[in-house]
Formats: structure tokens, C-alpha cells, sequence
């Protein structure tokens, strides 16, 4: 009996996601925090990744975020210089990656994830109206960088962004000279905000 052809039912509603890319102009204090940002975030990945391979190895048991996520607070509690002066959500987005990444290399199979290098480690992802905030002067807070980063606006900013990644930019930069009259590169730091946008039919534009 020959198979039925299937039937089209309408187009498929799919979620989109809008990003929206634009500039920050930090201070040389507000630099040094956020790469102190960057430098404990990769810390955590690398711990947890650590944690993760040495449960498996020694007891053959396999962790995963949920586990993982309900020992920040102790870990945030015993390190009060470092990981405590972050936001909570952003040290749960660090988990999540990490568990994105575990996913991935068992659908694929190969690739295992590897400890990263914290000159690699250029950009966390943080959550709008948590982590990070738009002031009414339009600068950017963000939890542990005291006073409000300038911001070069390109256009404004969705009223339905959910999550913010400022990264460091560092190829193809100029290079000066430090205090130390060293070669040194300029930091530039932009920031990418994806919005969520509803279900819609078919496809759309968005932010570039």
C-alpha cells in the first residue's frame, strides 16, 4: 500500500532570537574589575570541569548543573574577594555553558571539553535586570563595577532583551605603551544583547 503524502498544516511557529551589538567605553577601574570578571568566571569553569572529570574517574559519577549550582553559595560564601562579588545569576550562567558543552560532546561524541585559558576567556553572559541594568543616564551597571559604564548606543535597547555578554575585544587592536613602557594592547570592550522575541510565523528581521 503506497504511504500517504503528508499533509501541510501552515507554516511552523518558531522562537526567534534578536542580538543587538554596541560599544562600552569603561574606565581604566572599571576595566581592571571586569577583566577580574572574566578571570573568576573562567576559574569556576575550569573548577567545575575539574570536579565533573574527577567524580566520574574516582566514583563513576556523573555531575550536572543542578548539582553543581547548589554549591555556589558555599563556594561564593568562602571566597568573598572573588567569586561573591559577582552576581549569583552570573556564575549560574558559567554552569550552564559548561553543561551546554558536556551535552554537546555526548550527542557528538568526540571532543571532549578542555580547561580554558583565561587570555581566551573574553566574554559572560549575564541577565538583564539582574546582572546587569540600563541606568536612566542610559549607562550600563553591572554587580561588582562600581558606578555605571558609558555606553555607545546604536540604537535602543529592546524592551524584551533577556541576556547581556559584554566581551573583550582584542585582535587588530593598536598596541601602546604601559606604565612599565612595556607593549600593551587597548582593551575595547562591546556589548551583546540577545532579545527573545515571541512565537512568530515564519521568519523576521531583527537587531543586527
Amino acid at each position: 500500500m503506497p504511504a500517504r503524502p503528508l499533509e501541510r498544516t501552515g507554516r511552523t511557529k518558531t522562537r526567534q532570537v534578536r542580538s543587538c551589538k554596541d560599544r562600552l567605553r569603561p574606565n581604566r577601574a572599571q576595566t581592571a574589575l571586569l577583566d577580574a570578571r572574566l578571570r573568576d568566571f573562567c576559574g569556576l569553569y575550569n573548577a567545575c570541569l575539574q570536579q565533573r572529570v574527577e567524580a566520574y574517574r574516582r566514583r563513576g559519577i556523573s555531575r550536572r548543573y543542578a548539582q553543581q549550582a547548589a554549591e555556589l553559595k558555599a563556594c561564593r560564601t568562602a571566597d568573598p574577594d572573588g567569586l561573591a562579588r559577582w552576581s549569583f545569576s552570573a556564575l549560574q550562567q558559567v554552569l550552564r555553558r559548561l553543561d551546554q558543552t558536556f551535552t554537546a560532546f555526548l550527542k557528538r561524541v568526540h571532543g571532549f571539553p578542555r580547561h580554558r585559558a583565561c587570555a581566551r576567556h573574553h566574554a559572560a553572559t549575564l541577565r538583564v535586570g539582574d546582572g546587569l541594568s540600563v541606568k536612566k543616564d542610559r549607562r550600563i551597571g553591572v554587580v561588582g563595577v562600581p558606578g555605571g559604564i558609558k555606553a555607545v548606543w546604536h540604537r535602543d535597547l529592546p524592551p524584551d532583551a533577556k541576556l547581556a555578554t559584554p566581551a573583550r575585544n582584542e585582535p587588530d587592536l593598536p598596541r601602546v605603551r604601559d606604565d612599565q613602557g612595556q607593549d600593551a594592547r587597548r582593551s575595547s570592550t562591546c556589548l551583546r544583547l540577545r532579545a527573545r522575541a515571541g512565537s512568530r510565523r515564519g521568519g523576521g528581521d531583527g537587531c543586527a
